[in-house]
C-alpha cells in the first residue's frame, strides 16, 4: 500500500539491534514491514488503529478507522495485519471484544460463521490476492476473494471442539499455507489450490511439542521460506527449518523471552523482519489497566527485540551437528 503523499525511497536504511517505539498505549500484537516505504505497520490492539513507524525518520503516523478507533463503547480491537501482494492494499482484522465480530472489507465474519467459531486473529494472502483469515476457537480458516465482497468457510474443526484453542497464525508459500496448532503443538500445511482446506501434518524432528501459548508465525523473507518462527506467549520463539518445502521440518531450538521482558510478564505474540533483521514482538497483557473496560495500560515505550543472531546461531549449530554426524558416519 503506497499511502497518498508517500515517496518511494531509493533504499531503506539498515535496522539492527533492539529499538523502542515510543507511542502511548501502542500495545501491538502483530506487525508488517513494507520495504517499499521503509515503514513498519503495527496493529494497535486495544485502540483499534494502525501505527506506522518510519525506520528512516523514527517518526510515527497513525491510521484510524471511523466508528472503530477509540470507540466510546470500547468495543473494538485490531489484531491481524498484512499487505495484499496483488492489490497492494493493507488488510486488517478488527474484532469486538464483546462478541468477537470481525470485519475484513467490512465483512462480518462472525455472521458468516454463524457464531460457531471465533477468535479471528491473523490474515494471509496467496499469489492471486485471495485473503485467508485464521480463527482460533476452534481452528478455522475463512477465504475471501480479491475484491473482499464475499467470504466462505474454507476449513473448520468439528463443532464439539469450540472451546479448544487451535490455529494461531498463517504463512503462505506459493500454493500452500502453514499454520501452527496450539491443541497438538504441531505445524500443518494446507493446499491453497483445493476448494476446501485439509490440514496435513508437517512432522518435525526431534518431535518437540511446541506449547506455551502459541500465537503468530513468521517466515522471514531473508531465509527464502526455509525458516519458520513460531511465537509462544509464555516461552519465546521456536525455530524450525525445512529443506523440502515444508513436507517435513527440523526443530532447531527455542529463543527464550528476554529476562527483562519475562519479569514484566511480557508475552511474545509474533516475529517480523524489519529491513534485514528479525524482531520479536512483545505484548504486555498484564499491565495495570487505566481504563474501566480493561486491556490497556499507560505504557509509552514498546521494545522490538532483535533476534537475528539467535535465529542464525540455532541454524548454524544444527548445521555443525549435521556435519559432525556425517563425518562420524562416513569416516
Amino acid at each position: 500500500m503506497l499511502r497518498e503523499g508517500a515517496v518511494l525511497p531509493h533504499h531503506c536504511p539498515p535496522v539492527s539491534g533492539d529499538f523502542l517505539i515510543s507511542q502511548y498505549q501502542l500495545y501491538s500484537e502483530n506487525a508488517e514491514y513494507n520495504p517499499q516505504t521503509c515503514e513498519l505497520f503495527v496493529s494497535v490492539l486495544f485502540n483499534a488503529s494502525v501505527a506506522i513507524y518510519n525506520t528512516k525518520t523514527t517518526k510515527i503516523e497513525t491510521i484510524e478507522f471511523e466508528g472503530i478507533t477509540r470507540d466510546p463503547n470500547h468495543d473494538h480491537s485490531l489484531s491481524g495485519i498484512g499487505f495484499n501482494p496483488v492489490s497492494g492494499l493493507l488488510g486488517v482484522i478488527v474484532h469486538s471484544r464483546a462478541v468477537f465480530v470481525t470485519d475484513v472489507s467490512r465483512l462480518n465474519l462472525s455472521e458468516i460463521s454463524q457464531h460457531r467459531y471465533s477468535g479471528f486473529q491473523d490474515i494471509e494472502y496467496e499469489a492471486l490476492g485471495n485473503t485467508y483469515i485464521v480463527g482460533t476457537f476452534p481452528s478455522s480458516i475463512l477465504k475471501t476473494g480479491l475484491d473482499g465482497s464475499t467470504a466462505e468457510e474454507w476449513y473448520r474443526m468439528p463443532e464439539d471442539a469450540a472451546i479448544v484453542k487451535g490455529f494461531g497464525g498463517l504463512s503462505a508459500i506459493g500454493d500452500f499455507v502453514l499454520t501452527n496448532d496450539e491443541k497438538t503443538g504441531q505445524i500443518f500445511r494446507l493446499d491453497l489450490t483445493q476448494p476446501r482446506g485439509i490440514p496435513v501434518l508437517v512432522p518435525h524432528s526431534p518431535n518437540t511439542i511446541i506449547d506455551g501459548g502459541q500465537d503468530g508465525i513468521c517466515l522471514p523473507p531473508k531465509y527464502n521460506n526455509t525458516i519458520l518462527l513460531v511465537s509462544q506467549n509464555n516461552k519465546g520463539i521456536t525455530v524450525l527449518r525445512s529443506t523440502d518445502n515444508w513436507v517435513s521440518a527440523e526443530y532447531l531450538g527455542q529463543i527464550p523471552t528476554p529476562p527483562e521482558i519475562a519479569v514484566e510478564r511480557g508475552a511474545v505474540t509474533g516475529a517480523v523482519q524489519v529491513a534485514d533483521n528479525v524482531y520479536m514482538i512483545i505484548y504486555h497483557f498484564w499491565d495495570p489497566y487505566v481504563t474501566p473496560w480493561g486491556g490497556t495500560g499507560n505504557r509509552t515505550s514498546f521494545p522490538m527485540i532483535d533476534i537475528t543472531s539467535e535465529v542464525e546461531a540455532n541454524a548454524l549449530e544444527d548445521l555443525r551437528a549435521s556435519i559432525k554426524k556425517f563425518a562420524s558416519d562416513c569416516c
